[in-house]
C-alpha cells in the first residue's frame, strides 16, 4: 500500500511539473533584470528552462553569465537553471557611438555594494546563448514563451540559424528600460511606435534601438503574439523603499537577507536618487505571470491596448527611413497587447510576496540534472 501511494505521488508530482509554463528569459545582466530573475525563480506556474545573456548593452559581455549565476548562487540555485553566454550587441546606432562604459559597469558595481563577489570562473552552460535557445525551441512538445529583457540579439540569430523555431514561441513577451543618454542621440536616432491612425503611442525601448536589426528581424519573423511593457507605463511603478517597508510590515513579509539588501539597495548602490528610478524589466516578468495565468482583472497591469497595428519608423540619419511593421491577428500575423495602465501597489504587494518564499529556488540544484548538461551528454553519444 506504501508502494502504490509512493508511485501515485510521483506521478502526480511529475504531472504537476508539466502543467508549468515553459520560459526562457533573455537578458542583459542589468539590476532590474535581477529582479525579474529572483521574482521568477519563486512563481510556481512556470518553468525557466535557460537564462541566456548579452552582452555591450549595461553589463560587459565578460561579466554577465557569471553575474546571473552568482545570482543564482546566492539564492541556492546556482545549478538549477542553465546560464549561457550570449551574442553582444552591436554598434549599429551612429558611427562611432557605444553605450557608454558607466552604464555597463553599474551592475558589478552593485554587486561589490551588495559585498557579493563575481566569479568570472564559474561554470556558464557548456552551450552558447543562441545554441541553447535552438536547441530548447526545436525539442520542446508545447510552445515556450520568451521574456525579453535586453536587446533581442539571441532571439534574432537564433531565427536566422533557423526559421523553424518561430512556431515554437508562445509568447514574446519585452520589456522597455531607461538611458539617460539615450536623450543625447535622440536627434540621431528616432524610432517610434505609431498606431493604425498615426498616433504615438509610446517612446520604443531602448533594449529595441541598441539593436535595431535585431529587433526588426524578430518583429517580421511572424511570432504569433508579442506582449510589450513600454516606458510609459514602467513610469508608473516608481522604485519607492518607503513603500516597499510599508508593504513589508502591513504584510508581515520577511525576506531574507541577502534578497532584502538586492531589492533594498537599488539607489544606495548606483549612488542615484530613488526618484529616478523604476522597477523596469522587473515589471515585464510580473506581466508575463499576470497574462499566463489569464489574469487581465486582478493583476498589476489594469489596462490593455490589443491587435493594434504597430510600425517601426527608424530615422537615423537625415533622409533615411527604415522600418518594418508589426501587423495584427486579422492579418494573420502577430497579435499585439500592450500593458497601458499600471497598479504600483498591487505591483509592488505581488513582487514582495513572491521573493519572500521560503524555498527561493524551485529546481532540482544538481548540476548533472541541468537540462543543457543532459542535453550535452545525449548529442555527443551520437
Amino acid at each position: 500500500m506504501n508502494l502504490v501511494i509512493i508511485i501515485l505521488f510521483v506521478i502526480t508530482t511529475t504531472i504537476a511539473a508539466d502543467h508549468r509554463r515553459p520560459v526562457i528569459i533573455d537578458t542583459d545582466a542589468d539590476v532590474d533584470d535581477l529582479f525579474a530573475i529572483a521574482y521568477l525563480l519563486n512563481v510556481p506556474t512556470i518553468k525557466i528552462l535557460a537564462i541566456t545573456t548579452v552582452g555591450n548593452a549595461f553589463t560587459t559581455p565578460f561579466y554577465t553569465a557569471p553575474i546571473v549565476l552568482t545570482l543564482l548562487s546566492k539564492l541556492n540555485c546556482e545549478y538549477g537553471v542553465p546560464v549561457a553566454y550570449g551574442e553582444s550587441t552591436p554598434s549599429l546606432l551612429i558611427p562611432g557611438y557605444t553605450v557608454p562604459i558607466t552604464l555597463i559597469n553599474n551592475v558589478n558595481k552593485y554587486f561589490q555594494c551588495l559585498n557579493a563577489t563575481i566569479d568570472p570562473s564559474v561554470q556558464p552552460s557548456p552551450f552558447d546563448a543562441v545554441e541553447l535557445i535552438t536547441y530548447i525551441l526545436k525539442d520542446s512538445n508545447q510552445p515556450v514563451d520568451i521574456l525579453v529583457l535586453g536587446s533581442f540579439t539571441n532571439i534574432a540569430e537564433a531565427i536566422i540559424r533557423d526559421r523553424t523555431i518561430v512556431s515554437k514561441i508562445g509568447t514574446l513577451y519585452f520589456s522597455s528600460d531607461t538611458d539617460l543618454q539615450r536623450r543625447r542621440i535622440k536627434k540621431f536616432l528616432l524610432p517610434q511606435i505609431f498606431d493604425a491612425s498615426g498616433i504615438l503611442v509610446d517612446d520604443v525601448s531602448p533594449n529595441v534601438w541598441i539593436d535595431i536589426l535585431a529587433a526588426q528581424r524578430v518583429f517580421a519573423a511572424g511570432i504569433r503574439h508579442i506582449v510589450i511593457m513600454p516606458i510609459a507605463t514602467q513610469q508608473a511603478l516608481p522604485y519607492n523603499t518607503t513603500q516597499a517597508q510599508a508593504i513589508l510590515q502591513d504584510k508581515n513579509i520577511h525576506l531574507k537577507p541577502f534578497v532584502y539588501k538586492l531589492v533594498m539597495s537599488f539607489a544606495t548602490c548606483l549612488n542615484e536618487p530613488e526618484s529616478g528610478l523604476r522597477w523596469w524589466d522587473n515589471s515585464a516578468a510580473q506581466l508575463m505571470v499576470q497574462l499566463q495565468q489569464n489574469n487581465t482583472k486582478h493583476g498589476f497591469c489594469t489596462k490593455f491596448l490589443s491587435n493594434q497595428h504597430l510600425e517601426f519608423i527608424l530615422s537615423p540619419f537625415a533622409g533615411q527611413n527604415f522600418g518594418s511593421e508589426v501587423i495584427d491577428n486579422k492579418n494573420h500575423l502577430t497579435n499585439v497587447q500592450i500593458c497601458t495602465k499600471a497598479n504600483d501597489q498591487i505591483f509592488l504587494e505581488t513582487f514582495l510576496t513572491t521573493i519572500s518564499a521560503k524555498h527561493s529556488c524551485q529546481y532540482s540544484n544538481k548540476y548533472k540534472d541541468r537540462y543543457d548538461i543532459v542535453l550535452q551528454k545525449k548529442l555527443l553519444k551520437k
